[in-house]
């Protein structure tokens, strides 16, 4: 099959949690099927998904238990029903949720563990059981991280579920051996059932994956650079994190402040202990690429710009104001990570305001970036957003699982927003705007009175300086004196303008599907043109994130059949 950096090609991106279901949240049974089945007759050789690892407090997936681990939701039930270990009516018996449209995370907790408890002890009470094998080799293959997954989050529910950094047991807590042993023998049930849980997961996910690759589709997944605080990871691998003697972080990962955050972002996550990593061969990392390559076809890395420099904020802090950058390990771990793993197909997140050495590395890296048309219209033609500034060597986007969903950005500010889209997609058709005539002497405003300089009297450096200021200042005022037509023109436009919804749409879908960039990913509810409220996450807040499913009346035939004539008339197919 082709790969994201050397053929055109396009795909949706659908989380597997977003999939129709009748028991609250979507898995990789018959719906997934479905859905790829739905993706072949589009034309669509891409399907992107989000992390799969099991979520924690807030059901972010980028906040995971594990950085290996599967998400026990995504286990398909009625598997595991037509397979013996269930009963049909213990299925049926709980309440999942009331609105097919989000999930109800709390509900799906509160059952799905009643559930798959049962089914773990019909799997293990069965003397003659036919997987005890499969079972057996799973977990050897897996032992290196599996046996620290299960024990941590069986000790995690002997503390009452706590962080691991606040169970009482300081012995378990600092991975003394003595410890380890005695929780072993104590939780011998526990890890049994997350063993089974994690064993499950991965049946079903090679049967998800090879009938989606079947149908000549690669999945696209996700690994967030950072993993939780509260994690099998950190508790496991102390060295591998910047953590002090007590296990609690020295610095923490976050954002600086910036034009939208005043006191910039504190995530939490604890940083890479880079020195450490370089000594070990990268080894640590080389094991979680290898391991995210082995699940996906193909992998994005989220916040690539920390392998350059990194934000890392003192611990504890309140905001990120007090944080500095910080130099990541560069270009030599991706050397070491191609001569160990080969050429493993990688895609960038290069989003945002990014510092020069950014670009030098994802150059040299070889992988392609993003491209967002959402971050588009600045009105500056230079823009890397636009279309028509795309590269071949990148995956362009409507909008990611972070952004408003396409019609939600769009009914922001429609007007403008329309004069933008359309000046974007038919240049050719768009109305020149005359320029007003310069004021006359009587006309213009009073400047205020500037400071005289002698420039006799100014060093070579201060004039140097002066001079680039000059030039600085001037650069400013033609700037603006563009923007202020280009905005002109926008608004002209909007005002003559008289586009359905579908019309614009189909406008910003050819202008991707039609550009250089060699892949194109659109947001299944971009496809669908819903608004606001099946937004998918809103970064930097709580409560209504990552809860939004798509029902199972949208994928229809005619969309179908317009998403093909996208990817046959853009040469994807």
């Amino acid at each position: 099959m082709e790969t994201v950096n050397n053929k055109r090609a396009a795909g949706i991106l659908m989380p597997i949690s977003s999939l129709p279901s009748p028991y609250g949240i979507g898995t990789m049974g018959k719906e997934a099927r479905n859905f790829a089945d739905f993706l072949k007759k589009s034309g669509q050789k891409i399907w992107q998904i989000l992390p799969v690892g099991p979520t924690s407090y807030g059901d972010s997936p980028y906040q995971s238990f594990s950085t290996y681990a599967g998400n026990p939701y995504f286990i398909d039930l009625e598997a595991l029903w037509e397979e013996g270990l269930l009963k049909k009516s213990l299925i049926e018996y709980f309440n999942w949720g009331e609105h097919e449209n989000y999930v109800d995370y709390e509900r799906v907790y509160k059952c799905r563990f009643v559930v798959l408890e049962d089914a773990c002890a019909r799997f293990f009470g069965n003397k003659n059981n036919p997987e005890k094998d499969a079972y057996e080799s799973f977990c050897e293959k897996n032992k290196d991280w599996l046996e620290d997954y299960a024990l941590f989050m069986s000790v995690k529910a002997e503390f009452e579920n706590k962080a691991w950094t606040e169970w009482d047991d300081e012995e378990i807590r600092l991975r003394k051996p003595e410890a380890l042993a005695k929780y072993r023998v104590k939780c011998a049930d526990k890890i049994l059932f997350w063993k089974f849980v994690q064993f499950k997961f991965y049946q079903q996910w090679e049967k998800f994956r090879g009938y989606v690759n079947y149908l000549g589709i690669k999945i696209l997944g996700d690994m967030p650079i950072y993993v939780a605080m509260d994690s099998a990871d950190t508790w496991a691998n102390p060295d591998v994190f910047w953590l002090d003697e007590e296990g609690k972080p020295v610095r923490v990962a976050g954002c600086p402040p910036d034009y939208f955050s005043a006191k910039g972002q504190l995530w939490g996550n604890p940083l890479y202990n880079w020195d450490y990593l370089k000594e070990t061969g990268y080894e640590w990392w080389i094991k979680r690429v290898k391991a995210a390559t082995e699940l996906f076809d193909i992998t994005r890395i989220d916040h690539f710009r920390a392998f350059d420099t990194y934000y890392a904020i003192p611990y504890p802090a309140e905001d990120a104001v007090n944080g500095e950058w910080l130099n990541g390990p560069g270009i030599e771990f991706f050397e070491k990570l191609k001569a160990e793993l080969g050429d493993p197909e990688i895609v960038a997140e290069d989003l945002g305001s990014l510092a020069d050495s950014v670009y030098v590395l994802l150059e040299k890296s070889g992988y392609p970036g993003m491209r967002v048309f959402e971050f588009a219209f600045d009105g500056d033609d230079r823009n890397g957003y636009l279309p028509h500034n795309y590269c071949e060597n990148c995956v362009a986007y409507t909008g990611t699982h972070d952004n408003d969903t396409l019609r939600g950005w769009f009914e922001k500010e429609p007007a403008l927003t329309l004069g933008r889209i359309y000046s974007e997609c038919y240049p050719d058709k768009v109305p020149e705007i005359e320029e007003e005539p310069e004021e006359t002497s009587e006309e213009k405003k009073p400047e205020e009175e500037k400071e005289e300089i002698d420039l006799e009297k100014l060093t070579a450096e201060e004039l140097e300086e002066y001079n680039k200021k000059l030039e600085e200042e001037e650069k400013k005022k033609e700037r603006d004196r563009r923007l202020t037509i280009k905005y002109k023109q926008d608004a002209k436009l909007a005002e003559d303008l008289k586009l359905s919804d579908e019309e614009v749409l189909d406008m910003i879908l050819t202008a991707l599907y039609n550009s250089k960039a060699n892949t194109v990913i659109i947001q299944l509810q971009d496809i669908l043109w819903l608004g606001s409220e099946a937004r998918m996450n809103t970064p930097s807040t709580l409560g209504d994130n990552w809860k939004w499913r798509a029902s199972r009346e949208y994928l229809t035939d005619e969309i179908a059949e317009r998403l093909m004539n996208y990817a046959k008339n853009s040469n994807r197919i």
